[in-house]
C-alpha cells in the first residue's frame, strides 16, 4: 500500500490537489466516473500538459455547464 500525506495547514485548492494526483499517476477516468456520482450539476473536465518557466505539471480545467435562468420571479 501507498500513503500520501498533505501537509494542508493553509488549505489546498481542489483543482490542483485533483491535476497533482494525476501526474502520479492517478487514473483521470476513474476521478471522472467518481464525480459524475456526485448530486451536482454537469460538468467538463479536462487535464492538459504545460510547462511554465522550465516546469512541466498538469493544468485541470473544471467548467460546470450552466442553465440560463431569469430573475423576472424577483421582480417587484
Amino acid at each position: 500500500m501507498k500513503i500520501l500525506y498533505l501537509d494542508c495547514q493553509c488549505g489546498i485548492s481542489g483543482d490542483m490537489t485533483l491535476s497533482a494526483l494525476i501526474d502520479l499517476g492517478a487514473d483521470i477516468a476513474y476521478i471522472r466516473e467518481q464525480l459524475e456520482q456526485l448530486p451536482i450539476d454537469a460538468f467538463s473536465l479536462n487535464v492538459k500538459q504545460v510547462d511554465k518557466k522550465g516546469i512541466s505539471a498538469k493544468l485541470l480545467d473544471l467548467h460546470f455547464e450552466e442553465e440560463a435562468h431569469v430573475h423576472d420571479a424577483h421582480s417587484a
